[in-house]
């Protein structure tokens, strides 16, 4: 197997995480909401800025140690678009042959998508029975939720929904029906989906879908079998409207079915 290189992007000093954790809090990350206030903070800053200085070996050597290369390239997001990460947090014994068959039902065409998966026991074994354990994957992938940019001609940060413009927001405001503007409503805030196999996905056989906000909340949530991941892949290719690939309902948690 081919070791995996830096994709354009990725680079040692392009990413808010490399001054965040180089700079603010000299070589460590720690996961609460005074430290991810500061990490959103430098990503702004970071994003206004057109060059990037390069980093010492002693800087590149801290962060090597808090970020894998996958996980770097995964923060990068180089397709400007909203990627879809597959996260693994449970590795009970008594459940890695139905996590098998799963993996094995949602393994499509890497062209596709997922874009990533994050499956490693020794980093995301986070599954200790409470709701929001997954977030503790932004320790070390914070950058998953970064904004795309700055719009040069407005000033603001660019989402990547690229549905953030306010007489867009406007529009959805005005419709009529309830459950449609619920869902366009919160279309906007989505950066990222988390197809999160916890314990309780694994058991059930029901993926959790989590689309994640800018400071890594989950906005949404839905529940997938692991052969819908592809045609929801082939969906997010041509538009990532919530509307239509839940069907119309706006109940949180609801099963999507393609």
């Amino acid at each position: 197997m081919l070791e995996e290189e830096l994709e354009e992007g990725a680079y040692y000093g392009a990413l808010p995480f490399d001054y965040y954790v180089t700079v603010c809090t000299q070589g460590s990350f720690q996961f609460d909401k005074a430290h991810m206030k500061i990490y959103h903070d430098r990503a702004r800053w970071v994003l206004a800025q057109t060059n990037s200085p390069n980093f010492t070996n002693e800087q590149i050597q801290i962060l090597t140690t808090n970020q894998s290369i996958h996980e770097r390239n995964i923060c990068a997001n180089e397709e400007s678009r909203i990627q879809t990460v597959w996260l693994r947090t449970c590795y009970d014994e008594d459940l890695s042959e139905k996590y098998k068959e799963m993996n094995a039902e949602g393994e499509i065409d890497a062209e596709i998508g997922p874009n990533r998966y994050l499956d490693d026991s020794s980093r995301y074994a986070f599954d200790d029975g409470t709701p929001h354990h997954w977030r503790q994957v932004l320790v070390r992938v914070p950058g998953i939720t970064d904004f795309m940019g700055i719009d040069d001609e407005r000033g603001v940060l660019k989402y990547r929904s690229c549905k953030n413009d306010d007489e867009i927001r406007a529009q959805y405001e005005e419709l009529d029906n309830e459950e449609e503007r619920t869902l366009a409503l919160k279309e906007l805030e989505f950066q990222l989906v988390v197809y999160l196999l916890d314990r309780e996905a694994i058991m059930t056989g029901l993926i959790r879908m989590l689309w994640l906000d800018e400071h890594g909340n989950s906005a949404w949530e839905n529940r997938v079998e692991p052969s819908t991941t592809e045609p929801l892949a082939v969906a997010f290719l041509g538009c990532t409207q919530l509307s239509k690939m839940s069907g119309g309902s706006s109940s949180r948690g609801s099963l999507i079915r393609r």
